[in-house]
């Protein structure tokens, strides 16, 4: 069984800088963005908030949805993330020692859906 996987986008609070990433487990990486340990990029732009995550059961898979994305024009990205988070609110605002998001528990990520 593959691991489960994860297409996130974490976004300013100004809305102007996006950063698209792949990972697993997403909560742990969250943090690290969070606590300015995510890397350059995120920590110069201040890229704080998770606006936007796909759940994949293959890695590879996910890996070229993270490609797509990043190749994307901004438009297209702001799109995506409205579809799912229309007023771009902090996904993982509330994630904390409950761990918890839509009722489900973070201490393992939730389900992957499987991809087509």
């Amino acid at each position: 069984m593959d691991k489960v996987s994860y297409v996130y986008m974490m976004g300013s609070t100004s809305r102007r800088a996006l950063y698209t990433g792949v990972t697993a487990p997403l909560y742990s990486r969250v943090w690290q963005h969070k606590n300015n340990q995510g890397g350059y990029f995120t920590s110069k732009y201040k890229c704080y908030r998770l606006v936007y995550f796909e759940q994949f059961t293959n890695v590879e898979v996910a890996i070229e949805r993270e490609k797509e994305i990043k190749g994307w024009r901004r438009e297209k990205k702001i799109a995506l993330i409205e579809k799912m988070n229309p007023r771009w609110e902090d996904l993982a605002e509330h994630w904390g020692s409950e761990m918890r998001f839509k009722g489900q528990s973070l201490k393992e990520d939730p389900k992957p859906r499987k991809e087509e």
